[in-house]
């Protein structure tokens, strides 16, 4: 879901397609961390620190998509996830 918000920003949202050409490499290596959790996009538009390369900015449909992906990643693996964790801890090793 990750490549998807990222491809669609690239189309539709001229100042992040603009952020990514300026910042390919770190925005590859947020892209693969993202894989794994989709909240680490939140980390491109943090602006931590005053820093440019944490200042882009996403379409209101961009936010919308991560915070439901967030949602998602939480409904389908992290809870799922601790029920397994839960119902293990019983059994003797």
């Amino acid at each position: 879901m990750s490549f998807a918000i990222i491809i669609y920003q690239r189309i539709c949202n001229p100042a992040f397609s603009n952020w990514l050409k300026e910042n390919n490499r770190f925005a590859a290596l947020i892209t693969i961390f993202s894989a794994a959790n989709i909240q680490a996009l939140k980390i491109i538009s943090s602006n931590y620190g005053g820093m440019d390369v944490l200042q882009v900015k996403y379409s209101s449909n961009g936010q919308r998509a991560i915070a439901w992906g967030g949602v998602l990643n939480l409904a389908f693996q992290d809870i799922p996830q601790l029920v397994i964790l839960v119902s293990n801890k019983d059994v003797p090793a």
